[in-house]
């Protein structure tokens, strides 16, 4: 059994070029089975494994009882200390590398194949971002499916088969017809600018079958920011819709942001973490089938990635730029920067009692001063460049008040995150009902979501009180998620959390350990949905285990905490 075992742990961290290439032949292969739910399970069981595998301890050198004594040199020097240990991390983590890329592969590459050989786009994607943005001076946030029927109604009446849309004003579902004769694009476009929106529509008609349209035009629209709509409008200008070419391309940018940011990643953090970072994010369910085909649907994330990447390399002022950024895209990720300032103001605190009884206090960071003035500065330059949208302040309001209306029906949907969203059926029972049942539901178990999100609450508090603002800016994931409700694909923030384990040197066990854990979250949820229940039941299992998991997250990080104040006691010490 022995032996067995030492050849299971050669071949699990031991990988070499034929490893790679295996890996990469398996999940190929895998990736043809009709289950991908349990090949995703089996690739996060498997790196799991390869975490939670024990590192070997250092073995003294044996002499047999009946030597003779040797003092030669070359006998009497024993192995290294810590040798088999660093050679066994290296290759785990060649082993991380090679699943984190076999499972990148497994994410991309079937639509990957379908984006370059075809013809079709991510339609539902593209369809409210590009039009949305481009036309947004016209648009606004209510009248994308208006107009959108009442185009194709003058033209090819391609959905004449669409019977039901949503009015985006109340987010009530009413007749088409309704919406068509209330409709009056002379009110709105310029002819030039009709002809070119109804050629846009004629040519997204065709990514998709006609029937299919019938989902997205019950959809909540389009959501953009402001400050998002500058950019996104102003490439979208420049790609008309029906040129093959110039669309793929643009439906492209995520990739090549992608790219550039893990290269980022790793040269910053590390091989290990980029890998961590990079398996999480490829095999979440979160992500099935949204990496290939939109239009900047990951630009947030990128930007957060790279902000703290430049914040570990002490460049605080493009730290701000690239968290900016993502905040005037997104808006959620300002709780990123809220998170980091709490360890700052703990050391304010700390500060103000030292001076208090006499002592020399700390100052602030100064590279925390001269990141919140450049964030600051950041996010003003970024709403004046908002102005830019066509509707000039007025966005901004109506955007507020879209995104409210949005966030009260996003709660009770399907494949929603947050920790809101597993209080919508009966805990502890696994029969899951429709839309009115949910309200009831959450309605009902009102105080027990109050009672766990002040829960988690208090320990992210505890916990990045007493951190650094790096780490304590990559535990905002936790008031993200027990205050948010987001579609599924935001949660992909939950892959930054490997980043909070690492450190200069050798890796750190904590990193292995949450990255483990997650992937047993994954895998959990995999299992499950191979069962065969519905989407909104795995999702809302889903998430309670999620919030277990962000609990054991806090217990892993406040076990540092101790050993911290140790390590400021013996520093303050002569």
């Amino acid at each position: 059994m022995r032996r067995v075992a030492v050849a299971v742990r050669q071949r699990l961290v031991g990988c070499d070029a034929s490893d790679v290439l295996l890996a990469f032949l398996v999940i190929g292969l895998a990736s043809t089975a009709e289950s991908s739910s349990k090949v995703s399970a089996g690739v996060a069981l498997l790196a799991a494994l390869g975490l939670l595998w024990p590192t070997p301890r250092r073995r003294p050198r044996r002499e047999p009882p009946d030597a003779a004594p040797n003092n030669s040199p070359e006998t009497s020097q024993s192995e290294p200390p810590g040798a088999r240990r660093r050679l066994f991390e290296r290759r785990r983590t060649r082993f991380l590398v090679c699943v984190a890329l076999a499972s990148a592969t497994l994410a991309v590459a079937g639509d990957a194949r379908n984006f370059l050989t075809g013809w079709n786009v991510r339609v539902w994607n593209v369809y409210h971002y590009y039009l949305g943005a481009k036309y947004f001076q016209e648009l606004g946030y209510t009248d994308l499916y208006d107009a959108t029927l009442r185009a194709d109604l003058e033209t090819s009446k391609v959905w004449k088969s669409i019977s039901r849309v949503r009015n985006l004003q109340t987010y009530a579902i009413e007749s088409r017809r309704m919406r068509i004769k209330a409709y009056d694009p002379a009110a709105h476009f310029e002819p030039e600018r009709w002809a070119m929106f109804q050629r846009d529509v004629t040519a997204l008609a065709k990514h998709q079958p006609p029937h299919a349209w019938q989902k997205i035009f019950t959809d909540r629209g389009y959501n953009g920011t402001p400050f998002w709509t500058v950019i996104g409008g102003r490439l979208a200008h420049w790609v008309p819709a029906d040129h093959r070419l110039a669309m793929k391309v643009l439906c492209s940018l995520d990739v090549v942001l992608f790219g550039a940011t893990f290269i980022l990643l790793g040269s910053t953090f590390g091989a290990r973490t980029a890998a961590c970072v990079l398996l999480l994010l490829t095999i979440s369910p979160v992500n099935t089938g949204r990496f290939v085909g939109g239009f900047l649907q990951y630009d947030w994330f990128c930007a957060v990635v790279v902000g703290l990447c430049l914040y570990r390399r002490k460049w605080p002022v493009a730290a701000a730029g690239a968290l900016a950024y993502a905040v005037l895209t997104r808006i959620f990720p300002v709780l990123f920067v809220v998170a980091a300032a709490v360890p700052v103001v703990a050391r304010w605190v700390r500060d103000r009692r030292s001076r208090g009884r006499r002592s020399r206090g700390r100052r602030l960071p100064r590279r925390w001063g001269r990141f919140a003035v450049a964030f600051t500065l950041w996010c003003s330059l970024g709403l004046v460049i908002s102005l830019a949208n066509g509707r000039g302040v007025s966005a901004w309001s109506e955007f507020a008040t879209g995104i409210r209306l949005h966030s009260e029906h996003h709660v009770f949907g399907v494949r929603r995150i947050g920790l809101k969203h597993a209080f919508t059926h009966q805990i502890g029972s696994f029969e899951f009902g429709r839309n009115n049942d949910r309200r009831e539901s959450f309605e009902q178990q009102r105080f027990e979501y109050g009672l766990v999100a002040t829960v988690l609450l208090a320990g992210f508090l505890a916990v990045a009180w007493h951190s650094r603002p790096r780490q304590a800016m990559l535990l905002a994931l936790i008031p993200i998620f027990v205050l948010l409700v987001t579609s599924r694909y935001y949660a992909s923030y939950l892959a930054l959390l490997p980043m909070s384990g690492s450190r200069r040197g050798p890796p750190t066990t904590r990193l292995r350990w949450l990255t483990a854990g997650q992937l047993v979250v994954w895998a959990l949820f995999f299992i499950y949905d191979a069962l065969g229940a519905r989407a909104y039941a795995t999702y809302s299992v889903l998430n309670m285990l999620l919030a277990g998991f962000l609990a054991v997250v806090l217990v892993i990080h406040w076990q540092d905490l101790p050993l911290r104040r140790l390590r400021r006691v013996s520093a303050a010490k002569p």
